[in-house]
């Protein structure tokens, strides 16, 4: 099986899970986040970006505990259920609005949820939070204050937090997608506050950015100044395998509720083609399993009408006894 065809058929699984535990709202929201989230989860599903921000939830519960409560055990104190991910519905649906919310502001998984225990822990907080309450409002203004604080001083600091260094964004796999696109922007505008050596790292080591735009950009006598500032220790690489067009899926690929083909993001998409068939297979496939092409939404309807026929039973209950007692 090609690379393209193992990512077709991983993200295809992956949309399964979506579209079965999530509603239509929310997935629809995902055409607007990938244009916003940060860089590394642009070319990865939904579903595979939210079981990282529950790794990286795990992670922080385990170390906030050793820290602020007790190293003895902080080992198994994980913040979620203990067995495989997403175990309820109410689980992936906290951890799925979650990770909308970080993605909503273009923060990486780590520093958002890192930011959002010390946020809450320095508040006064003296247990440590649950996922909800990482988005609930009543917290999610402080939290995200401080996160974007944190990442732009994080960004100065280093270069190498300021872009991705996913194969994706490499001179070698451009492709024009907006995610590429955008993240060269986000490269070059980083650069212009640094100098001469962050400009050879970025083209000659990373190779983020191409000549043509760092020429345009720094000017032939910065440019050729970067390269000479390169150590001997920095060598150059040899160029990678270039990501085929057909292995680059955007985050929002195939999704029932995302695709628009309308839509400024999609039109300028150059796998729109690929995701209205991959939309179309995956509600086909939905009718054909379920009965209809949106579950979740038929889920949600027979809960209500459970709701209303037991509230109905529970009143007629009520007006039966009322009469009873009343009867002479």
């Amino acid at each position: 099986m090609t690379a393209a065809r193992l990512k077709l058929k991983t993200r295809i699984e992956s949309n399964w899970l979506c579209v079965t535990s999530v509603s239509r709202k929310e997935l629809g929201l995902e055409r607007q986040l990938h244009q916003s989230k940060w860089f590394d989860y642009r070319f990865i599903s939904p579903m595979e970006a939210t079981s990282q921000f529950r790794d990286e939830y795990i992670k922080m519960h385990q170390r906030y505990y050793a820290h602020n409560i007790s190293t003895e055990g902080s080992e198994k104190r994980i913040g979620v259920r203990v067995g495989p991910a997403f175990q309820t519905r109410t689980e992936l649906t906290s951890f799925w609005r979650a990770r909308q919310k970080a993605d909503l502001y273009g923060f990486p998984y780590n520093v958002f949820i890192e930011l959002a225990f010390e946020t809450l822990t320095r508040g006064g907080w003296t247990r440590l939070p649950h996922i909800n309450q990482l988005y609930a409002e009543r917290n999610f203004r402080r939290i995200c204050t401080a996160a974007a604080a944190y990442w732009e001083e994080l960004q100065q600091a280093r270069l190498d937090k300021s872009f991705s260094h996913l194969p994706e964004y490499r001179l070698e796999s451009y492709h024009e997608f907006s995610a590429q696109k955008a993240h060269r922007a986000w490269v070059l505008e980083s650069l212009k506050k640094r100098g001469a050596h962050a400009i050879g790292r970025a083209y000659f080591l990373h190779r983020v950015i191409s000549p043509e735009l760092a020429l345009a950009e720094f000017g032939e006598k910065l440019f050729s100044r970067a390269r000479e500032r390169l150590t001997e220790e920095e060598e150059v690489p040899e160029p990678i395998e270039a990501c085929a067009i057909e292995e680059l899926l955007p985050s929002c690929f195939g999704l029932p509720g995302a695709l628009a083909p309308t839509s400024p993001e999609c039109r300028a998409c150059p796998a729109m083609d690929r995701c209205g068939r991959m939309e179309g297979v995956t509600r086909r496939h939905l009718e054909l399993r379920t009965g209809s092409e949106n579950p979740e939404h038929e889920r949600r309807k027979k809960q209500g009408q459970e709701r209303v026929r037991r509230h109905r039973k529970k009143k007629a209950l009520a007006a039966a006894g009322t009469s009873a007692t009343s009867a002479p």
